[in-house]
């Protein structure tokens, strides 16, 4: 929509409201022909225009009137700059931007609202609610990426940009069939449940907010968005507001039309007529104008006509009536307690429709079954006809098969039941966020978790299917905000609701299985993690079968498991699988996939190949970017990995760059404080201490140690990650004497976490003995360093970096000790394995090259002793800067051979 849209729909609003009222519709209907778009638009506006009225009738605080805000074409708004206008609404004008901080390249979409430019609440709402909004991580919702004011104080969102058509339109440009039709509104409902089961409602579901792209992929957008705005005490008046409730109105549900609470049921009547559009090609009421007050008052008490009922092509008709006409109408009962009681369900059904099974909407009469069996089995029914003895066989198999059939629609009313409980409950913890209960104050999803969690126990007494689900929701979520002590007690009770309920072996107990395996590995324990994924996984290959998805996500936790243990080896295959498995399923561009091949990409690194790690984390962060835009988890992840690699290769320009702008989208998504920030923010510190800015490493790493000590505990291996790089930050800024106590706590509790025989053991063992030999202590030194050897050589190999690190500190521990000749044995072979793995431009290969450089001077071997020296101090230069003490004692050593 180009800015000439904003003036032809002014300009036909002036026109039509200097008609009389009468003469409106058929002005207006004449004009558009079949631009609904513009009709609506300007329907709204004279909607607005009519309720201001006279001045003595308004409200204290009455509804302004929206105006388009002046163009944002040209302009930044914060790191984005607005290329152009895609579109305007009686509320809100939609830009195209795109990024540009030179922080990465990506296309937005900009939504700035025109209305109310001193807002601060509006504003402070966008902040509080913004996090879990961002979470929302589906393949079919747009997401919700960041926010912020104009300067003209005007609130905006911006969202992921979908380059697509409404789905209306869509399904009507191509052709679609019927069957194509409910397929793609099936993608919808699965992210509609989604986002209900992550305690966010729509409240505004439209064609017009639901893009499919080219490849014919639905993108749900704005969701969230009218959580955000509808707050109760926002004075909106817009395209799709009624009074200061905010909706579409031929979408709306009758209880948003009343102003009563809204829930989850809104957004199933909202599919509904979705749906009957879909289907039967216009909205499910006859009005006799298109007036607000004429739609609002026929979605509160009209019956909608039966889909079939709608259409005059014949054939098209004997396909809705039946199944679809119960299905689309039962999603639009007015009272939404005879409603599906879940989106799930309505998708559930349409999924029966489609294979030609029951479906819960319709009556389960025997006739109804028959013909349902007969409609599967066409060709075996056809044949019995000839045979008196195959229709005898044929009846007996229709009782067995009515007998199936009742059980099946025994569990479909048992699975209802359940879904209208949870509904209920949800609406319960929901309706703390209502502003009449909140009284004012802002509610965070970790309280909307809290008054879940301390409501299950009370009141789902006797339903223990229904606990044990909710409590594995919340469980899930409390895990996700890394909020472990929370989510271990409700995890665990889901687990023993499940095998209490449907025995030891069930679909649901894995699922309690991978949870709590889950929640063991966040926190650590990964010997308890591995055994429990392992049951896991056992359970699923025996329930499902060797290609299910929920064996593929088995396979990548076990895997992700055994890497954290340093059993590559064992780790690799499962990962492969994994991989393998969702290819397989979903094709290349999927979330599944971007997230086995980083986990393959993390166990190359851990192996010491670099350039596999790269390019699975490569691929990864290519998939996601094309899925997700910029701002989510897994994007955070692979940048992270991709700087750690920029790291170990000693490009730490490149690395304080990358870490720089993947911060702030890691805060964006997770918050301020959550365990995956505290990694980021740690391995920052340790960019910025290898580029010799100390004090802003410092500050840095005490944050991040704070926040792991605070979320995980004391005790946790992520806190010994954290006082090791503090203590070398001391150590590079000459602080020893404070260094020493933090990396012998480091120590103490890498031996508790992992034992003695891990690389992580092996790595705050030779942390230790790399200070003591600063400190002029190379008999306590070598012990330690030994012993670090010793275990990277079992569990690393001979040609791991690491090794080759350990063999160049041994080596000048020996030579300092006063055995120069095995000390030129243990560096040769400590900087071959460095040359090999890393390269000659590696800070640990200058190093190596440095000390062996050392060892030959000793040994009277000048010639070699100043070519090592010198390569090794012109990389320290160019690697560590001309200042660092590593690089002035080479300088020292090449002046002293020289001189």
């Amino acid at each position: 929509m180009a800015t000439e849209r904003w003036r032809e729909i002014e300009a036909l609003f002036a026109e039509v409201a200097a008609l009389p009222a009468a003469e409106r519709t058929d002005h207006l209907r004449r004009h558009c022909g079949g631009d609904e778009d513009l009709r609506r638009e300007v329907e709204s506006l004279l909607a607005a225009d009519a309720a201001v009225g006279d001045f003595l009738e308004q409200p204290v605080v009455a509804p302004a009137v929206p105006v388009p805000p002046p163009s944002a074409v040209g302009r930044r708004l914060g790191p984005y700059a607005v290329e152009r206008l895609l579109g305007a609404g009686g509320m809100s004008t939609v830009y195209l931007a795109v990024r540009a901080d030179e922080a990465y390249r990506q296309q937005v979409a900009i939504k700035v609202f025109g209305y109310g430019a001193d807002r601060a609440d509006l504003v402070e709402r966008f902040r509080s609610e913004r996090q879990i909004l961002a979470s929302l991580d589906h393949p079919n919702i747009a997401r919700l990426l960041d926010g912020g004011t104009t300067e003209d104080g005007l609130p905006y969102l911006v969202m992921e940009y979908v380059d697509g058509v409404p789905i209306d339109r869509y399904c009507d440009e191509h052709g679609s069939s019927l069957d194509e039709r409910i397929d793609l509104f099936r993608q919808v409902c699965s992210a509609v449940q989604y986002a209900h089961q992550n305690l966010v409602v729509h409240r505004d579901i439209k064609p017009s907010n639901i893009l499919v792209t080219g490849d014919g992929v639905p993108h749900l957008l704005d969701f969230g968005i009218a959580k955000l705005l509808d707050g109760g005490s926002l004075p909106l008046a817009t395209a799709t507001m009624t009074g200061q409730r905010l909706m579409t109105p031929h979408y709306a549900s009758p209880e948003q039309v009343e102003g009563k609470p809204v829930n989850t049921a809104s957004d199933v009547y909202s599919l509904g007529v979705l749906l009957y559009v879909l289907l039967a090609g216009r909205l499910p009421y006859r009005l006799e104008a298109e007036r607000v007050d004429v739609v609002e008052r026929a979605v509160v008490e009209q019956e909608p006509e039966r889909p079939s009922a709608a259409v005059v092509v014949p054939a098209l008709r004997r396909r809705l009536a039946g199944d679809l006409d119960n299905i689309v109408l039962t999603a639009l009962r007015k009272e939404p307690a005879r409603r599906y009681a879940s989106v799930e369900l309505l998708a559930e059904d349409l999924r029966r429709h489609r294979t030609g099974l029951p479906v819960s909407a319709r009556p389960a009469t025997v006739g109804y079954r028959v013909g349902k069996f007969v409609r599967r089995h066409r060709l075996g029914v056809a044949a019995a006809a000839l045979v008196a003895l195959v229709i005898l066989g044929l009846a007996v198999t229709m009782t067995v098969q009515a007998v199936r059939l009742a059980r099946q629609r025994d569990e479909i009313e048992r699975e209802r039941d359940k879904a209208v409980r949870v509904a209920e409950f949800l609406e319960e913890i929901f309706a703390a966020a209502d502003p009449n209960q909140a009284r004012g104050e802002t509610v965070t999803a970790r309280e909307i978790l809290d008054r879940g969690a301390g409501k299950l126990t009370a009141e789902l007494a006797g339903q223990p299917e229904l606990e044990a689900a909710l409590a594995a929701a919340i469980g899930r979520a409390y895990d996700g905000l890394g909020l472990y002590d929370r989510a271990e007690p409700l995890l665990e009770r889901s687990l023993a609701l499940r095998r209490r309920a449907f025995g030891a072996a069930h679909p649901e107990v894995a699922e309690s299985l991978y949870a709590l395996g889950a929640l063991h590995w966040q926190r650590g324990e990964l010997d308890l993690a591995e055994a429990t994924f392992r049951r896991a996984l056992a359970m699923r290959r025996a329930l499902l079968g060797g290609g299910d998805p929920a064996v593929a996500e088995s396979l990548n936790a076990l895997g992700l498991a055994l890497v954290s243990k340093a059993q590559f080896d064992a780790a690799e295959p499962l990962l492969r699988e994994a991989l393998a498995i969702n290819r397989k399923r979903y094709g290349n561009d999927h979330v599944e996939v971007g997230s086995n091949l980083g986990n393959l990409g993390l166990l190359m690194k851990q192996k010491g190949d670099l350039a596999a790690a790269e390019a699975f984390y490569r691929e990864a962060l290519a998939i996601f970017r094309r899925l997700f835009g910029a701002a989510h988890p897994e994007i955070a992840i692979q940048l992270n990995n991709l700087a750690v690699l920029q790291y170990e290769r000693g490009d730490y320009a490149a690395a304080e760059a990358s870490y720089r702008a993947m911060l702030p989208v890691a805060r964006r998504v997770y918050g301020r404080e959550h365990p995956q920030v505290a990694l980021y923010v740690h391995n920052l510190a340790a960019v910025l201490s290898w580029r010799g800015k100390h004090d802003e490493a410092e500050r840095l790493e005490r944050e991040s140690l704070a926040m792991r000590r605070k979320l995980l505990g004391d005790e946790h291996e992520q806190v010994a990650m954290g006082l090791s790089m503090l203590a070398k930050i001391l150590e590079e800024k000459g602080d020893l004497s404070r260094s020493r106590p933090l990396h012998e706590e480091s120590l103490r509790i890498c031996r508790q976490a992992f034992g003695e025989e891990h690389p992580r053991f092996a790595t705050a063992l030779f942390n230790l003995a790399a200070l003591l030999a600063q400190q002029g202590d190379p008999a306590a030194a070598e012990p330690l360093a030994r012993q670090a050897l010793a275990i990277r050589r079992r569990t690393l190999g001979e040609t791991h970096p690491e090794v080759g690190a350990s063999l160049t500190l041994v080596g000048s521990l020996r030579l300092a000790r006063g055995a120069p000749a095995e000390a030129e044995a243990l560096l040769r072979q400590g900087l071959e394995v460095l040359q090999t793995a890393l390269s000659e431009t590696h800070w640990r290969t200058a190093e190596a090259q440095s000390q062996l450089g050392e060892c030959l001077a000793a040994r009277g071997k000048t010639v070699e002793a100043e070519r090592l020296l010198t390569a090794g101090y012109e990389t320290l230069v160019k690697t560590r800067g001309a200042d660092h003490r590593k690089t002035v004692a080479a300088r020292q050593r090449l002046a002293e051979l020289r001189g």
